[in-house]
């Protein structure tokens, strides 16, 4: 998700590594990056050449849009998704107005302002409640960084639409 590290499923990827423990079918599972880029297709090749074989790919938000682009680039490898909170279309003209002053606002040094004001979007009001769970979003944020936001902002801003991929795809889907 957007400034997000592997500490977003840290609980799911122990859960998954022990699974795969037990069972040498499985892979261990493996986070991909989507800090080094700025678009969606070299975050999904990234992700792809960083995978070996099959590849059951979920994302949350925006790495929803990486997983989608995982599936558009290589139809063959990625047999199942998971989207999780994401959307397959481009943003409507309001969102990208919202994005683009988000980015904005991020070079003009009000990063950390902007980790506050996107926790409502991040966050469900029981969660916003829970000052451990808002502090780990907070650290992801500060981790991530305000050069990092921006260029996922912009590889969000300028994402196709997915709506063909999706109405092609023959694999498995958890939306």
């Amino acid at each position: 998700g957007l400034l997000c590290t592997a500490e977003l499923f840290r609980d799911q990827l122990q859960a998954l590594c022990n699974l795969a423990v037990r069972n040498p079918l499985i892979n261990a599972p493996e986070v991909v990056d989507t800090l080094s880029h700025d678009s969606m297709e070299a975050m999904a090749g990234a992700a792809l050449t960083a995978t070996k074989g099959p590849v059951i790919a979920i994302g949350l938000s925006m790495g929803g849009y990486v997983t989608l682009e995982m599936a558009r680039l290589a139809p063959d490898r990625v047999i199942g998704l998971a989207l999780l909170s994401t959307n397959y279309t481009s943003d409507t003209g309001e969102k990208r107005a919202q994005r683009i002053a988000t980015i904005e606002m991020a070079k003009s040094d009000r990063f950390r302002g902007i980790t506050r004001h996107l926790l409502s979007s991040f966050l469900s009001p029981t969660a916003l409640a829970d000052e451990a769970l808002v502090a780990r979003v907070l650290k992801m944020a500060k981790d991530v960084g305000r050069d990092v936001f921006i260029s996922q902002q912009t590889a969000i801003l300028n994402r196709r639409d997915q709506s063909d991929t999706l109405e092609t795809y023959k694999g498995e889907m958890m939306i």
